[in-house]
């Protein structure tokens, strides 16, 4: 099974990820839209995923040099982004189509 940092190996720009913090877990509902993947920032200390959702959302989460991960919408109508906690799904897949929500980190394509 892969991890968190082996699947954001993986990410391309274009590329479709479904992506969960913990704190909007109780509301994902049994399905949900993947994000589409803009830009991927690598350093030393941090990779930043950013997407769009279908409903022109912006979304990133980081993932840290320890594993940790922290999710976040970019509220536009805040100066901060609302932070979603770490990083509970991550579900990589070919289509903007719906995925059905399960607590794990996979790709789908395979």
């Amino acid at each position: 099974m892969p991890t968190l940092r082996s699947l954001v190996e993986r990410l391309e720009t274009g590329d479709w990820l479904l992506w969960i913090g913990e704190k909007s877990m109780s509301n994902a509902g049994e399905r949900a839209y993947p994000n589409k993947i803009t830009q991927i920032k690598r350093d030393e200390e941090v990779i930043r995923v950013k997407g769009k959702g279908t409903n022109g959302g912006e979304y990133y989460f980081e993932l840290y040099q320890d594993g940790g991960s922290k999710a976040f919408y970019a509220n536009p109508s805040k100066a901060e982004p609302d932070d979603k906690g770490s990083v509970a799904v991550a579900l990589l897949t070919d289509s903007d189509d719906p995925v059905y929500v399960r607590r794990e980190y996979a790709d789908l394509r395979d």
